[in-house]
């Protein structure tokens, strides 16, 4: 048996210390005991604090970093638009009972959409009478087509092709010229005709 106080080792059936006099027998002092749970505690409240400010830090900064996320996605979300729309540049030309949308690659005057780079290729619009209506249509092997939701009659002339229809008691002719030259006449050029031609609309 060891002494409780001094941790000394006891000879058998002796219960008072021989080093620190210490009566083992006797009944334990508590408030030893109690004194060193408190330290215990105190020296762990410390750790506890410490742990819980940790957790109270990782939390704001995550909170502030979803923040921030959510504001670069708004930002993205306002600028990819804004930026389409600049690029596009979608302007209108309003003629008798009809428009069409151009983007801003190209110009216009009161009846013409032209393209700026080159101005030999453009889209006429005209009014014609009904007898000038017929003589296109039977002097030429006309096809049906059809621009936006309007039926026409399509014929091709040497460097340019006509789109002939009737709105509103008016007949229109609708003449695309172009240069019959590959390098100036690109695809992307001849889509952008085709899309300016098939955004008719009555107004």
């Amino acid at each position: 048996m060891y002494c409780r106080k001094c941790k000394s080792l006891l000879q058998e059936d002796s219960h008072i210390c021989p080093k620190c006099g210490t009566d083992n027998d006797a009944t334990m002092d508590l408030s030893d005991v109690v004194y060193k749970l408190n330290l215990k505690k105190k020296k762990q409240r410390p750790v506890t604090v410490a742990i819980l400010f940790l957790f109270l830090t990782v939390g704001i900064i995550s909170l502030y970093l979803i923040k921030d996320s959510k504001a670069i996605l708004e930002n993205e979300k306002i600028t990819i638009p804004n930026t389409t729309q600049a690029i596009q540049d979608i302007k209108k030309l309003k003629y008798e009972d009809i428009t069409l949308e151009y983007p801003g690659t190209f110009g216009k005057t009161a009846s013409t959409i032209f393209y700026k780079t080159n101005a030999n290729i453009y889209i006429n619009i005209s009014i014609i009478d009904a007898s000038e209506y017929n003589n296109l249509i039977n002097g030429n092997e006309c096809l049906d087509s059809l621009l936006g939701n309007i039926n026409t009659k399509t014929f091709a002339e040497e460097n340019s092709y006509n789109h002939l229809f009737m709105l509103n008691n008016k007949y229109y002719n609708i003449t695309v010229h172009y240069p019959n030259d590959d390098k100036i006449y690109t695809e992307a050029i001849q889509l952008n005709i085709s899309k300016i031609l098939n955004s008719i609309k009555e107004k």
